[in-house]
C-alpha cells in the first residue's frame, strides 16, 4: 500500500503562503488530465494535497498535473514514482550511447530489445547515511531536522537522483550540489506522517 502527498505554496517574504483549493492528479505519461488519480487537501487552508492509499496495481511513473495555470489542467513539470519503476519510465531515446560509462554495457549483458534498470551504473543509499542539518545525528531527527544530507565524493557530474519513500513522513529532495566531486545531496523532512519515522532510498544514476 503506497500514498502520494505533496504541498503547493508561494513565498512572500520569508514566509511559505498555502496555495489551497486546487485540483490535483497523478497522470500517466501520455494520459490526460480527467484521467489521472485524484489527490485530496488534506486539511481546509493547508496547500497539502494527498491522495487515497494506493495499491500494486497503481505503481509506476507519474506526471503531476494541476488547475493552477489552466481550468483544465495541465502538467505541473514535476513527476513522482509511486512502487516500483515501470517501462512508462524510459522514453525512446532517452539512453544513449554518450550517457554511459564506455564497455559498461555488452551484448551478453542484456536480451535483444531490452534493457532493465538494474544494468544501469547506479548507486543505493538509505536515510542511515544522512546527517541532519540541525542535530548532526545520523540518521537525521524528525522534528529536530529541516534535511537529512547526503556528502558523497568522486562524482565528475551530476548524476540523475531518484528518491523513494518508503514512510508516511513528507519527503523530497530540497537541494543538489556538485562541488568539485564532492556531491551534497539534501532531503527536506516536512510534515510527519501517523506513524513518524523516517524511511527512504536515494537511487543515483551516473550520466
Amino acid at each position: 500500500m503506497y500514498k502520494f502527498g505533496i504541498s503547493y505554496y508561494q513565498m512572500l517574504g520569508s514566509s511559505r503562503i498555502p496555495i489551497s483549493n486546487l485540483e490535483v492528479r497523478l497522470v500517466r505519461p501520455g494520459q490526460i488530465f480527467d484521467s489521472g488519480i485524484s489527490l485530496r487537501e488534506f486539511l481546509p487552508d493547508s496547500g497539502y494535497y494527498e491522495t487515497d492509499r494506493l495499491t500494486e496495481e497503481d505503481n509506476g511513473l507519474y506526471e503531476i498535473w494541476d488547475n493552477k495555470t489552466d481550468g483544465h489542467g495541465a502538467n505541473s513539470g514535476k513527476v513522482t514514482i509511486i512502487g516500483k519503476l515501470d517501462k512508462s519510465a524510459f522514453q525512446k531515446g532517452c539512453i544513449t550511447a554518450e550517457a554511459l560509462a564506455e564497455d559498461c554495457i555488452k551484448d551478453n549483458h542484456i536480451k535483444a530489445g531490452t534493457l532493465t534498470f538494474t544494468k544501469l551504473q547506479t548507486e543505493i543509499f538509505n536515510a542511515n547515511q544522512g546527517k541532519g542539518d540541525q542535530t548532526g545525528h545520523v540518521p537525521a531527527v524528525i522534528g529536530a531536522d529541516k534535511v537529512s544530507v547526503h556528502t558523497l565524493e568522486g562524482y565528475t557530474a551530476l548524476p540523475r537522483v531518484i528518491l523513494t519513500s518508503m514512510c508516511d513522513t513528507l519527503l523530497f529532495i530540497a537541494d543538489i550540489k556538485l562541488d568539485g566531486t564532492k556531491l551534497t545531496i539534501h532531503v527536506g523532512i516536512g510534515r510527519p506522517g501517523d506513524t513518524p519515522n523516517l524511511v527512504y532510498n536515494l537511487v543515483l544514476i551516473r550520466v
